[in-house]
């Protein structure tokens, strides 16, 4: 793909995750915690308390573009025994029906955002719905993701539990993934170290802040 080809890709990338309107402005990355690898979450509280875990999928369950290993598929199956179960991806749909084809996930949904991709409130929706229909609340809600950005600021917005696990990496990702992910792991490890962001949802971002998200806000000067 030609340089102009990645950055008219990259613009679709910011348009669907609404990083148009809000940049990095005010925005929460920092998770409630890390982990370094799936296994870390057996024993973990949150995680055992949870009534509904989100995870993402590459990255988290397999190296990008690749299949879970069998080791990831029993860890996976051991965490959401007895709990309700999502994996919500910003893949394309074209790859989301191959990789549904070869891979069993049982009872865990598997969610395609059709308009805003995560970070965005509205790639959780269907999450919600669920936990509301439920009765499950938000902190009762883990979302385990390795992008600061794309997983823990969308998560944190809602009220949702966050936890950085160590991505899992791939040499073979395309020059566009590459500068991405380097540019959100610096972000999000600077926002941490320095303590820039508070523990609160606060996001400039246009139409973001509403009735359904009352901990948000918008910043007139955006």
């Amino acid at each position: 793909m030609s340089i102009v080809g990645y950055l008219k890709c990259l613009i679709d990338v910011m348009k669907r995750t609404g990083l148009y309107s809000c940049l990095f402005k005010d925005m929460y990355m920092v998770p409630d915690k890390k982990i370094n690898n799936l296994e870390e979450l057996i024993v973990d509280k949150d995680v055992k308390k949870a009534k509904i875990i989100v995870f993402d999928y590459d990255g988290v369950l397999a190296e990008y573009h690749s299949l879970p290993g069998e080791k990831e598929i029993k860890i996976l199956e051991r965490l959401v025994r007895d709990k309700k179960a999502f994996i919500i991806s910003n893949m394309s749909i074209e790859r989301y029906k191959g990789v549904s084809q070869i891979l069993d996930l049982g009872n865990i949904a598997f969610i395609i955002p059709e308009k805003k991709s995560k970070p965005h409130p509205d790639a959780y929706k269907d999450i919600l719905t669920v936990a509301e229909k439920e009765g499950i609340k938000r902190e009762e809600i883990v979302v385990i993701g390795d992008s600061y950005y794309f997983d823990v600021a969308g998560a944190n917005y809602l009220g949702l539990k966050t936890i950085k696990i160590e991505r899992k990496q791939n040499q073979n990702l395309n020059p566009l993934l590459k500068l991405i992910y380097y540019v959100d792991g610096r972000l999000g490890r600077i926002f941490e170290k320095k303590s820039l962001l508070k523990k609160g949802l606060n996001y400039c971002c246009k139409g973001w802040a509403s009735d359904k998200h009352p901990k948000a806000y918008t910043n007139n000067s955006c």
